[in-house]
């Protein structure tokens, strides 16, 4: 893995990315966040997308179910795909805390069992996600205790020179 700003945060996220466990940044909103991810999972040679959970529905983590010779199957999901499919991944769950409560449910199987529909990650998939405290969200939620569990939780400190440069 290629070097990265050795912010504390930043060799925390290092570490939990080479162990296998997802990172959850926290933060006030428009404070770079999301953006630093997306740079730190290019920087690493990783393919990188974000999912925007805002948006998202719970058939975007488990699959679109059909049915198949009387059976249910799980249509597999684009993004995981895509995950699967590239060498490296980073996959940035954005706006985490504006997730619904049914799609954090449906969420909570990506980042237990890194598994899809039916389509379980590679070992080369790697997990993160970035949120606003719930106060501070639009239309926002606290984690379910259960998805938030899984998660190697980092505050983000906001750092004025370092954002007045990225403008």
């Amino acid at each position: 893995m290629a070097s990265y700003p050795s912010s504390p945060q930043f060799r925390t996220f290092a570490a939990a990315i080479k162990a296998g466990v997802p990172a959850l940044f926290w933060g006030s909103p428009g404070i770079g966040k999301s953006a630093k991810l997306i740079e730190a999972g290019q920087a690493w040679g990783m393919d990188t997308q974000v999912i925007i959970s805002a948006i998202r529905d719970p058939q975007d983590f488990l699959g679109l179910p059909y049915l198949d010779d009387n059976v249910t199957r799980y249509a597999d999901v684009d993004w995981a795909v895509r995950a699967n499919a590239a060498p490296k991944s980073l996959v940035v769950f954005d706006e985490l805390s504006t997730a619904r409560p049914e799609v954090q449910s449906a969420a909570l199987r990506v980042f237990q069992e890194r598994t899809v529909g039916n389509l379980a990650f590679k070992d080369s998939v790697h997990l993160a996600a970035a949120a606003n405290p719930a106060d501070q969200a639009a239309d926002g939620f606290e984690l379910a205790p259960p998805l938030a569990n899984r998660f190697c939780h980092l505050d983000w400190p906001f750092d004025p020179d370092e954002w007045a440069t990225g403008m």
